[in-house]
């Protein structure tokens, strides 16, 4: 059996913001992935990164110390081989 380890969806306002947050997420080696936002969670051509529940905390203080503004943040649920997002 297969283990998944948990992850999260952080949805930023802007494409500058996103990669600032990346680049700083992976200079603290996080397992960290740059995404487009799909499309069920905000509409536009916004980006948003994809990161591990073991890296919560680097992410909420890259966030802060930064002062990025994050759009929403969304936990990542396999559906019978599909993403659902639940907001958190």
């Amino acid at each position: 059996m297969e283990v998944h380890e948990e992850k999260y969806l952080l949805v930023f306002e802007s494409y500058n913001q996103a990669m600032l947050l990346y680049n700083e997420l992976l200079k603290k080696e996080c397992k960290v992935e740059l995404v487009s936002t799909p499309c069920r969670v905000s509409r536009g051509c916004s980006q948003s990164i994809v990161f591990t529940a073991a890296d919560i905390k680097k992410v909420t203080e890259e966030t802060k110390k930064n002062k990025v503004i994050v759009k929403g943040i969304y936990r990542i649920v396999k559906n019978n081989g599909f993403n659902d997002y639940v907001h958190i």
